[in-house]
């Protein structure tokens, strides 16, 4: 079994990872899944990432025909707009809707939420940044943080505080991660 098969992943998808502690791990696996396949797949952010956490080809731009020209079958395109030499930034969630009507791609595989490199998170009201045109969002969590306290580990401590009821230096149980990745708001 793969990630795509585990993720039961259609001919044509629109994937969105949010939370925290695995997206970018997520997202080069199914890049990785696909080299060698006969896939387009678009690989990008819709918030910012680390220079090291993208990979050639990468086409700068978020033209949807611009993009559609790079794409290789087999060979997954990294897509961003600017380099800021410590952060890459990805396209906004509307292009990502235009990249995904406009062009071939059969998977567009965005990393859809910020956290800082920290493993678990509560989102503030802007987030996360998932296109419309998602067909399936993937939420992560790293289960390292279980057991630790949310102004150790957590993106946004004092929103993972106030949706589990603990202290912000209370240890994170699985019911309190389990409060913040169920919650609605």
């Amino acid at each position: 079994m793969s990630i795509v098969d585990d993720l039961g992943l259609g001919d044509r998808e629109c994937v969105a990872i949010v939370g925290a502690g695995g997206k970018t791990t997520l997202l080069q696996t199914i890049g990785r899944e696909a080299e060698g396949s006969n896939r387009r797949v678009i690989l990008t952010t819709t918030t910012h990432m680390s220079p090291d956490q993208i990979g050639d080809p990468v086409v700068w731009s978020s033209d949807p025909r611009e993009i559609d020209a790079a794409l290789e079958p087999g060979s997954p395109l990294a897509v961003a707009t600017r380099d800021h030499g410590h952060k890459i930034a990805g396209i906004e969630p509307a292009d990502a809707d235009r990249v995904f009507t406009e062009t071939s791609v059969d998977w567009l595989v965005i990393e859809a939420d910020g956290a800082r490199r920290r493993p678990f998170k509560a989102p503030a009201d802007h987030e996360p940044a998932v296109p419309s045109s998602a067909t399936t969002v993937v939420v992560v969590a790293g289960i390292d943080a279980l057991g630790h306290a949310p102004d150790e580990i957590a993106h946004r401590p004092e929103l993972v505080a106030r949706l589990t009821g603990a202290a912000p230096t209370e240890p994170l149980t699985i019911d309190h991660m389990a409060a913040v990745l169920l919650d609605e708001s």
